[in-house]
């Protein structure tokens, strides 16, 4: 190893292929002369199974970013890594990826936001909201790392799915918005703005045997399914703020024209 210091770098040159973690040059930023205070640690890497190549510390915004090159071994085409103290961020080489997913963003243990381009269903927007913190429905932690499983068997509370525009379709059928309250076992949906439209036909359905404000313990809730829960679409020329409602003892439903 070499290395060379000036009045607020230093420098450290490691010999190729001579350490395990395959690091080469390692650059260190300080505030001052005094070289008390880190601002900056730059990393560069070579010959990596992981296509790891640069890797950036900023200690006082105790922020991490990891940058991959292309041709990683692992299906996950990964391409920048940014970390803080409360959210993780993944970029993916899209080109790479089959499902078109180019961003996921995972604030603490409770909530986890991915985003899609030039799907052939349109998605372009997936939010999952659980309603633990990190443990599975057993409540022991997930011991996979792997980008895209760390969700697996955790109680999800909320999921979001959003859509861009179909224009293949009408707006009042083109869906642009999902979103599964599955503890309330209710499902809103909305559609798509038609042209020069302020409005957008909704509705909310719920599983049989759900009435609002009725508070049901877990045990006792019917487990919903497709064919049990009946959907309808009402639509209106009333102000945003009405509301058209139907309750009967088995279901309920809320349709609004926003």
């Amino acid at each position: 190893m070499r290395w060379c210091r000036f009045s607020k770098w230093l420098l450290e040159q490691f010999s190729w292929n001579n350490r395990r973690d395959g690091i080469v040059r390692r650059l260190t930023t300080f505030t001052d002369t005094t070289q008390l205070n880190v601002s900056e640690i730059r990393e560069e890497y070579n010959a990596r199974k992981d296509c790891l190549f640069l890797r950036l510390h900023y200690p006082s915004q105790q922020r991490l970013v990891s940058k991959f090159s292309k041709g990683r071994l692992y299906p996950d085409a990964l391409k920048e890594i940014i970390e803080s103290a409360d959210r993780k961020e993944y970029l993916f080489h899209v080109s790479a990826r089959l499902d078109g997913k180019f961003r996921r963003l995972e604030l603490g243990s409770n909530k986890i936001i991915e985003e899609f381009e030039d799907r052939d269903d349109f998605l372009i927007y997936r939010s999952m909201t659980f309603a633990d913190d990190g443990a599975g429905s057993s409540g022991v932690a997930s011991k996979s790392n792997a980008v895209g499983l760390k969700e697996m068997g955790r109680d999800i509370r909320k999921m979001t799915l959003k859509y861009s525009r179909n224009a293949a379709k009408s707006a009042d059928v083109d869906c642009r918005r999902k979103v599964f309250y599955l503890h309330e076992q209710k499902i809103h949906i909305d559609f798509q703005y038609a042209t020069a439209s302020l409005i957008h036909t909704h509705f909310v359905t719920m599983s049989p045997g759900t009435v609002r404000g009725e508070s049901r313990p877990a045990a006792a809730r019917t487990p919903w399914t497709a064919a049990s829960s009946t959907t309808r679409s009402i639509r209106t020329s009333r102000p945003p703020h009405t509301r058209s409602r139907v309750t009967s003892s088995k279901r309920f439903w809320t349709c609004r024209r926003n």
